[in-house]
């Protein structure tokens, strides 16, 4: 084949292709019509096979980006859903008590004073399941509301008896006040999910809640006075 063919192709290949690899095709092209290789191909010819090798090149291309999102989403931390439940609660709940705690509460109390708002009274114990705290954590808790005259104990404190609590006056007070600020955490639009999204996880939360506690598995409770804050 003439030199100058030879100079025509590769240029019309340059404009066709713009890639080094395909670059790199040319020259392959090149050697094979090269006189010694005693072949013959026509530009056309040559641009079909280099528009081919092009073709070849996204096809891996996209092999391998597939490939690797795969490899990303397969096995990683983020596909742990208790690990995931675990950030989202100490987000939810450091912002929750960031909002209570111009009102002297936390998340804790706020689960206190709410579960006692709706029974006559409550165990210690009781309250401790309720909140998901150990009994021995949440007798300095109640303390502490107590001193505040949130709450009242009936009974004589004794070990082995049965000491209910009840919620008074400033506590139903305190809890009306704080009321519609936990509900305002609701709004998890800054944290990407829309009111229906919300609605949709609160729902499924609760179905956790209520399957865990009909079967007596949930057992996560932890020390309240290390949890203060969440």
């Amino acid at each position: 084949m003439p030199a100058g063919v030879i100079v025509v192709s590769m240029a019309t290949f340059a404009l066709l292709t713009r890639s080094a690899t395909c670059w790199r095709s040319v020259e392959v092209v090149s050697d094979m019509a090269h006189p010694s290789k005693k072949k013959q191909f026509s530009v056309s010819y040559a641009v079909c096979l280099l528009l081919e090798l092009r073709k070849a090149e996204r096809f891996e291309r996209c092999e391998r980006e597939v490939a690797q999102v795969a490899a990303d989403e397969d096995g990683g931390l983020d596909d742990i859903l208790t690990w995931n439940a675990v950030r989202v609660a100490r987000f939810l709940g450091g912002r929750m008590a960031a909002r209570l705690a111009g009102h002297g509460l936390n998340p804790i109390h706020f689960g206190v004073l709410a579960y006692l708002a709706e029974q006559e009274e409550m165990t210690t114990a009781d309250i401790a399941r309720s909140v998901l705290v150990t009994p021995q954590s949440m007798s300095p808790l109640l303390d502490g509301l107590e001193q505040r005259g949130m709450v009242r104990r009936t009974g004589v404190r004794a070990r082995g008896q049965r000491n209910p609590v009840q919620i008074t006056a400033v506590g139903r007070e305190a809890l009306a006040t704080v009321w519609d600020i936990a509900q305002a955490t609701n709004d998890l639009t800054d944290a990407g999910l829309t009111a229906d999204e919300s609605t949709q996880l609160n729902r499924l939360l609760r179905q956790v809640l209520g399957a865990t506690n009909d079967t007596g598995q949930l057992d996560t409770r932890f020390d309240a006075s290390a949890q203060m804050g969440l």
